[in-house]
């Protein structure tokens, strides 16, 4: 709904105050939904979440004017697009050297890039959404347990039970002491300090530091893709797993899949472990690796006509 009004804001050169329900119509509803996937190169199944919470807010509004209410009601005959050929795409994800590049961006030095440090490592190792890493609580973490873990609540309030890498405890446990000594009664795991009031954070608040980790990462690391969201963080962790051998139905099960198709995209998309599991496949001695071909005897005029097309 932020962004939504902001859209309007600058469409129609208003300021927020002064934004009304008569500037909420369908023709503004489709332009804004539009300028996500054209613009903002933002994915169909966005695209629907987005109108969604519109239709959702609009429901809700009260009032007796006919007129108005007819107008809002329109909103809800934009059509829900349909997803077609779902895949995870290459620039979706990133490979290990750019995931070293960003979080060498942090100065864990200053308390708050040492949160924003711990924030990408949490969500990267759990390979969690960023709701879902936004809702924890510190009672969500169990270091007592003989292989420490985190309890993540995903959609439909489903718990997995998520494994911790032994740095990312290091993480937390010095997190802890910085953040939760003077704030132990915090709504959640991750705050902020906002006009002297405790609040927990926000996904633009993630958006906004990865995207500035991002922008000095790639003055170090050209690989580093010219756009990167907290949801890549998942992909990637997802793919280098899997990569390492992870087998499908416990990787739909560490993401807090309900369904396996959505895990298989992870398989068609890797086209370079193909590659290596054929290449180790295939002996040195088989003709697709030998240097087999036609080679043609610059001395035989024979061949050489017909090749020229002279004979």
């Amino acid at each position: 709904l932020n962004q939504f009004f902001s859209y309007i804001q600058n469409t129609k050169n208003v300021g927020l105050a002064d934004i009304s329900l008569e500037m909420i119509t369908k023709e503004s509803v489709i332009d804004y939904l539009q300028w996500l996937e054209n613009d903002l190169g933002n994915s169909i199944s966005t695209r629907n979440q987005r109108l969604a919470c519109i239709r959702s807010f609009v429901s809700q509004i009260p009032g007796k004017d006919l007129a108005l209410k007819v107008q809002l009601n329109e909103i809800s005959s934009i059509s829900i697009k349909k997803c077609v050929n779902k895949n995870l795409s290459p620039n979706k994800y990133f490979e290990d050297d750019v995931l070293t590049a960003i979080l060498s961006q942090p100065d864990s030095k200053v308390p708050k890039e040492f949160r924003n440090l711990f924030f990408l490592a949490l969500l990267y190792d759990t390979g969690g959404r960023v709701q879902e890493i936004l809702d924890l609580k510190p009672m969500d973490f169990h270091l007592e347990a003989t292989q420490p873990y985190v309890a993540l609540t995903g959609k439909g309030n489903k718990i997995r039970f998520v494994p911790l890498m032994p740095n990312t405890i290091k993480l937390f446990t010095d997190y802890m002491k910085i953040f939760h000594s003077t704030y132990p009664f915090a709504p959640t795991l991750f705050y902020i300090n906002h006009r002297s009031t405790v609040e927990p954070m926000s996904r633009d608040c993630v958006a906004k530091f990865i995207e500035k980790y991002r922008i000095s990462a790639k003055k170090t690391c050209p690989k580093v893709p010219e756009k990167i969201t907290a949801h890549m963080f998942r992909h990637s962790r997802a793919m280098s797993l899997y990569r390492g051998g992870m087998p499908l139905p416990l990787l739909s099960e560490w993401l807090g899949h309900s369904n396996m198709q959505t895990t298989l995209l992870y398989a068609e998309a890797d086209t370079k472990m193909k590659q290596e599991a054929i290449d180790r496949a295939t002996s040195e001695l088989n003709p697709l690796k030998s240097k087999i071909g036609f080679e043609i005897n610059s001395n035989d005029e024979n061949v050489l006509k017909r090749l020229y097309g002279l004979k």
